[in-house]
């Protein structure tokens, strides 16, 4: 998993998702959900390199699944679940990763795919070579 240049198509998308988050990013993830039989369990975006209070912006296209957050501490039973439909933006503001895990479900019987793009900022040392093809560096 080595970083490339942004792809130009992906400048009008990452723009708009920059606009709305109030945030630029240097990083971007495409998943590939072949079909409902593809998830990801729980977990949070919390990796060093993303800083202390990361903010993810998660852009879903294809079909529509079901995600899913649950706090970090098990003492809290507050847990939220919806749907993300084609075309939809989850902004994963500050203090989001620190708090609380989230998964995207399986589903039974779903054939259609599903891409999620989730925009990242990369901080610290790791992000001099993916910055470079960034304009806002």
């Amino acid at each position: 998993m080595q970083p490339t240049g942004w792809a130009t198509c992906l400048a009008p998308l990452r723009e708009r998702v920059e606009d709305l988050a109030g945030c630029n990013f240097n990083s971007v993830l495409l998943n590939l959900y072949r079909s409902g039989e593809d998830g990801v369990s729980w977990h949070a975006d919390d990796e060093a390199e993303l800083g202390l209070w990361p903010v993810i912006a998660s852009v879903s296209l294809g079909a529509e699944r079901q995600f899913q957050f649950k706090p970090k501490t098990p003492a809290s039973r507050c847990s939220h679940r919806f749907v993300l439909p084609a075309g939809s933006l989850l902004l994963m503001g500050e203090g989001i990763q620190n708090r609380w895990l989230h998964q995207l479900t399986k589903v039974k019987d779903l054939k259609e795919p599903r891409i999620n793009l989730t925009f990242r900022r990369i901080v610290g040392s790791t992000a001099n070579s993916e910055a470079a093809s960034h304009p806002d560096g």
